[in-house]
């Protein structure tokens, strides 16, 4: 049966030509379109039979009607409306009953600034406007409309009148699809590319060029200068962050973004590896669509997220935890803050545990470790799943895993990674290259273990619980505490508009 399409259909201004075509889908793709149910159309339209609604509507309103489609016999209906809205006052604001002072001046709307299929045919109707004239206008845009070649605001006494200049002749000196294409070609060559929200926000992105609020050409060399930053804005923290009449312990709100400072550019570095660098062209480009990144580069990401990894790094300084009190009555808590587990006073392994969880999320996601697996099959030279994973579990549980006197915030970054290694080990979802790898680094750590020690021992049977459970029975992991958003960042009131 015919199904239809069009769900919602676009305002007319009274006075001003409408037309739009209703769509459909099914059926034996033949339709006959009518008004159902004795519905009107607004003044001024009509609706013939291959679903054009045409005309020029002739009053102001809301008109709800409905439409029938008939295909093979069989029929589908669907309610729709259209808005009618007046047509856009004269321009006001003391240009009074002539628009615009001075003989042979053109009043333009947004209508002649649209429509054209080339920059060429716009500017020649525009400049058939002037009827030969001086080819300077006057635009009076109603609201936030176009903004064209605009100077001279509020020209005549009219915050809304623009002078604009605009003339026949085309930028271009032949062929205008041509010479657009030049500049593809020239933007090419010289290295620019368009990469977008989705090239960027996911946590397991590939492209290293397209992040959020990253600095540097080299997201790599960026995260070292960003934690070198970071490690003096952290020696000089203290009283003269926060104004005289302020709470002391609203030193929070200004620590979280030092403390995690180096945030954004840990997710822009851990895209290079098992990453790719690519463009999006069309087939005529003769353009190579993506190349992987090179290994020296994914190894030098690698060894500086590890460097964020170290357990200096990850420790708040003592002055900044001496410094930084219970919230007092009236000021609560909020989404700017670290979450706690010693309430009501500040936690420095919480913040830790964010920082830490900041490097091993975008590092061990799942995505970019199933594209460091696939990478080394062309390319032998690049880091493979055992390097990457073996890398982190040396920093984590290398050499300092003999101590006795393991500190909180080293407890803590190994309870992070073991969770991670459990959560790709146990995903049905990972390949089982992935799955056996993060398996691999378990069994690995659990060898390490001093039973001796009470804390060791007690990971060493979390470890064997985790993998020797009964098979479909699922498992309890400890989860992270949440670094504060950062995106948007800005006090809740201002990040909960428009709900």
């Amino acid at each position: 049966p015919p199904t239809i399409t069009t769900t919602s259909m676009p305002a007319g201004t009274v006075g001003a030509a409408y037309s739009q075509t209703l769509a459909a889908t099914g059926g034996d793709g033949s339709y006959a379109w009518a008004l159902f149910n004795g519905t009107t159309l607004p003044a001024g339209l009509s609706l013939n039979g291959t679903g054009a609604i045409t005309g020029t509507p002739t009053a102001v309103g809301t008109t709800n009607f409905e439409v029938e489609v008939t295909s093979d016999g069989q029929t589908d209906t669907r309610g729709l409306s259209i808005v009618t809205v007046a047509a856009p006052a004269p321009p006001s604001g003391g240009l009074g009953t002539e628009p615009v002072p001075g003989s042979g001046d053109v009043v333009l709307y947004e209508d002649d600034f649209s429509g054209f299929s080339s920059i060429t045919e716009r500017n020649q109707h525009l400049a058939d406007l002037s009827a030969g004239s001086d080819p300077y206008y006057f635009f009076a845009p109603q609201g936030d409309m176009v903004r064209e070649s605009m100077i001279s605001p509020g020209f005549g006494g009219s915050p809304h009148a623009y002078r604009v200049s605009v003339s026949g002749d085309s930028q271009f000196t032949s062929n205008e699809d041509e010479e657009l294409e030049q500049i593809i070609r020239d933007g090419q060559r010289r290295g620019l590319l368009f990469l977008s929200d989705q090239d960027a926000r996911s946590a397991g992105a590939a492209d290293p060029r397209a992040s959020l609020w990253d600095n540097g050409r080299d997201a790599v060399e960026g995260l070292r200068e960003t934690m070198a930053v970071r490690e003096i804005a952290l020696k000089n923290f203290g009283r003269r962050n926060l104004a005289q009449d302020q709470p002391l312990s609203m030193l929070q709100e200004v620590f979280v973004p030092i403390f995690l400072f180096h945030r954004y550019q840990v997710e822009a570095a851990a895209k290079a590896i098992g990453g790719v660098y690519y463009a999006h062209t069309v087939n005529s480009d003769g353009v190579r669509p993506f190349t992987l990144v090179p290994a020296s580069l994914q190894r030098d990401a690698l060894n500086a997220l590890m460097e964020c990894l170290e357990e200096d790094f990850l420790t708040v300084p003592h002055n900044v935890v001496q410094l930084i009190g219970p919230r007092p009555y009236g000021i609560g808590g909020n989404r700017e803050i670290f979450g706690t587990r010693t309430s009501p006073t500040f936690d420095p392994v919480t913040a830790s545990e964010a920082a830490a969880d900041t490097v091993l999320r975008f590092l061990l996601n799942p995505t970019r470790l199933e594209r460091v697996i696939q990478q080394t099959r062309p390319r032998a030279d690049l880091p493979g799943i055992d390097e990457v994973l073996g890398t982190t579990t040396e920093v984590v549980f290398g050499p300092s895993w003999a101590r006795r006197d393991i500190s909180p915030v080293g407890w803590a970054l190994r309870k992070l990674y073991l969770n991670r290694l459990m959560q790709l080990t146990a995903e049905n979802s990972n390949s089982i290259d992935l799955r056996a790898a993060a398996r691999e680094q378990l069994v690995s750590i659990k060898n390490r273990m001093d039973l001796s020690d009470p804390k060791k021992a007690l990971i060493d049977v979390e470890i064997e619980r985790f993998l020797f459970r009964p098979a479909g029975t699922t498992f309890d992991y400890a989860r992270p505490s949440a670094a504060p958003p950062g995106s948007p960042i800005g006090w809740q009131q201002f990040c909960s508009l428009g709900g």
